[in-house]
């Protein structure tokens, strides 16, 4: 060991005083550069907790929730901010879920909208999305204010946008209150909910928006019954059947249309009259006995009368012979008349009949006359010869029935596709501009190599100069 240590020793012992000063200093630069690496390994490494601001609210809650449990955390830049080791951040997140504590952090216009740019790559679809998820927080929040909501759950749909507005489906909204214990909502308070959501979400209808408690009490229903005392409930339920077979019967030909012609190349128009009188009819049905044709004799009476003598009374003669019908005998009678016959036989029978009493009661709900339009984008021309057959099989698809005065009328026209038209030019237009695009990144991407070899070859060219000269 000592000898090892001289041959270490040996060779500072033949530097100069200025060398012996510098291999010191660098020796102990490496030793103070341990010592700090080793202090930096052992301190612990501060994270957010949540990636979503936090309320001031949650933010308490869970810090005193972190305190009572004896966990490592501090507060960050700002009393919303709650920061914990990196190692124990997951340990932490099951304690508090554990313990019931984790807040329900939502973004909302600050941090979907505004604090994003539109240099980070956002696409339309994503927009769409982070705009629907800030207004639903925003409904949220304001909801919150109100007297005696706890807390609320709101979610929007809305559809994507068409081309024709016939094929565009209208936006709907749920919504789920959790109200303040022992505290109820009234109707016009539930009214005033949808109200403020419907203003909120553009072309959103009140009946599109259901609202219930967190007891899975439909709320909306409230509501619902009292605007029916306003129309005779078994009007708007009439009204509402009608609705909906009409409905049905325009789809059902709507998708039939469109299987055979394409998407967005029929319109389908069907309107009923519906028959919701009810009617009674009693009827006497007589059963005959199994076999036969009539029922059981029980009575039966036969008549004969015969009666054979001469008449020499002339037709037209006053008195009573002239009243008595042919063949009856003459008064006086006279044996040198004509020899006259008369003869009646006669059979009264009586039945007994088993009848019995049918009542029939019409079907509510019927229909009285259909009427549909159809309407097919296309050239007349070209469908000259099929529009009976297209007729005819429209017809069978909804039920169609002459004889009750049902009529559907067939027409053939190009539709007026501007927007269409609009929308596949600004699409060409687009993928135009992206081509010409792609060919100028392209020739710059070329053209920099070659920039780069041109510059290459002039500084050697200049330095073979520079060295002739010399």
């Amino acid at each position: 060991m000592n000898d090892y240590l001289r041959q270490l020793w040996e060779p500072i012992t033949k530097l100069s005083k200025t060398q012996r000063i510098i291999l010191g200093s660098v020796v102990g630069l490496v030793v103070v550069a341990i010592i700090v690496a080793a202090m930096w390994g052992t301190d612990k490494e501060y994270i957010p907790l949540f990636q979503e601001e936090l309320k001031l609210d949650d933010a308490s809650k869970i810090n005193a929730k972190l305190t009572e449990l004896g966990l490592d955390h501090k507060i960050g830049k700002t009393a919303n901010e709650i920061l914990v080791p990196t190692t124990d951040k997951s340990y932490i997140l099951l304690k508090l879920s554990e313990e019931k504590t984790l807040p329900e952090a939502k973004a909302g216009w600050e941090k979907l909208i505004d604090q994003r740019s539109l240099f980070q790559g956002t696409t339309q679809q994503e927009f769409d999305l982070n705009f629907v998820r800030g207004l639903q927080e925003e409904i949220v929040t304001a909801l919150k204010r109100m007297g005696p909501i706890e807390d609320a759950n709101v979610n929007i749909v809305k559809p994507k946008k068409t081309t024709f507005k016939e094929d565009q489906k209208e936006p709907s909204a749920s919504v789920l209150l959790k109200l303040k214990p022992n505290t109820t909502v009234e109707p016009n308070q539930i009214r005033a909910i949808r109200d403020f959501i419907c203003s909120a979400v553009e072309g959103l209808e009140p009946d599109k928006v259901k609202i219930c408690d967190d007891h899975a009490n439909d709320l909306t229903r409230v509501i619902e019954d009292e605007d029916l005392m306003t129309i005779e409930k078994s009007q708007t339920i009439q009204i509402k059947i009608t609705r909906d077979r009409e409905r049905y019967l325009q789809g059902a030909l709507q998708r039939m249309l469109e299987s055979m012609f394409g998407d967005g190349k029929a319109i389908v128009q069907v309107r009923l009259e519906m028959d919701f009188d009810q009617k009674e009819a009693v009827s006497d049905v007589v059963v005959p006995l199994e076999g036969t044709n009539q029922g059981i004799v029980i009575s039966q009476k036969t008549e004969n009368e015969e009666y054979e003598g001469r008449d020499l009374i002339e037709d037209g003669e006053p008195g009573v012979n002239s009243n008595l019908p042919p063949g009856s005998p003459a008064y006086p009678g006279t044996e040198n008349g004509v020899l006259n016959k008369y003869k009646r036989d006669g059979t009264i029978t009586n039945y007994e009949v088993t009848k019995s009493k049918e009542k029939f009661i019409k079907e509510q709900g019927t229909i009285r006359r259909l009427t549909a339009s159809v309407v097919i984008n296309g050239d007349p021309s070209e469908y000259k010869n099929t529009e009976d057959q297209i007729l005819a099989i429209a017809q069978t698809a909804i039920g169609y029935d002459k004889s009750r005065g049902d009529k559907m009328n067939l027409m053939v026209m190009p539709f007026r596709n501007d927007d269409l038209v609009r929308a596949r030019e600004e699409m060409a237009l687009k993928k135009e501009q992206e081509k010409q695009m792609f060919k100028i990144i392209m020739g710059l991407l070329m053209a920099f190599p070659i920039l780069i070899g041109l510059i290459y070859i002039i500084a050697r060219i200049t330095k073979a100069r520079s060295l002739a000269k010399e």
